[in-house]
């Protein structure tokens, strides 16, 4: 999957941040995780976006970081081939963080309309299905919003959706599923992720 690509289906992969407390009886309720495998971060660079007003810290030999028009790709060596025939799109493991115009709910309906469709199908106001396991409440950097899960066969998808102010700060990470024998087992991918993920500051 290319970096930054939507997620193509619904899936019940391991979440990139623990989501918040449940605002009301109607938010769905998330299964219990094992726990990811220890990430040594010594050495890692720092990075500062100045169009974004964020830091974070990741691991130059895994990741190639480029910043153009107020995105942030962190892009890896990583990828396999799309399962499938007539393909040859790749789904490689990476990050992409940018910020939208508008409040989570509006651009994760824009973004993401068939998941906003199952999550919310009593418009926001009606708050998440119970039924639904592809958007959950979340927060990171002290930023609350929305985690949303997908994937197909090959690798999964986890998109963050954190309110700030009057936009959004999205994170997208692509990893590489396990069924692909990837080089860095899956576990280890989510675990860079999350240790990435956990040491962005919000200026």
């Amino acid at each position: 999957m290319a970096s930054g690509a939507a997620p193509a289906a619904p899936s019940s992969a391991t979440s990139l941040s623990q989501p918040a407390p449940a605002a009301s009886a109607s938010a769905p309720s998330q299964p219990e995780q094992p726990p990811l495998p220890a990430v040594k971060t010594e050495g890692w660079a720092t990075h500062e976006s100045k169009a974004l007003k964020v830091s974070f810290r990741f691991p130059k030999e895994t990741f190639t970081l480029a910043e153009r028009g107020g995105k942030i790709q962190l892009t890896s060596k990583l990828s396999r081939e799309e399962l499938g025939e007539n393909t040859t799109a790749k789904h490689v493991f990476s990050l992409v963080i940018e910020q939208k115009t508008g409040a989570p709910e509006a651009v994760l309906a824009k973004d993401q309309p068939s998941y906003a469709e199952r999550a919310f199908p009593k418009g926001i106001a009606g708050g998440l299905a119970p039924d639904n396991e592809s958007v959950a409440r979340a927060k990171l950097a002290g930023l609350e919003g929305y985690r949303l899960s997908g994937g197909v066969e090959g690798y999964n998808s986890e998109v963050l959706f954190l309110r700030r102010d009057k936009n959004t700060l999205i994170a997208h990470a692509d990893i590489v599923g396990g069924i692909m024998g990837p080089e860095t087992p899956e576990e280890t991918q989510r675990a860079i992720i999350e240790a990435i993920l956990a040491s962005i500051v919000v200026k």
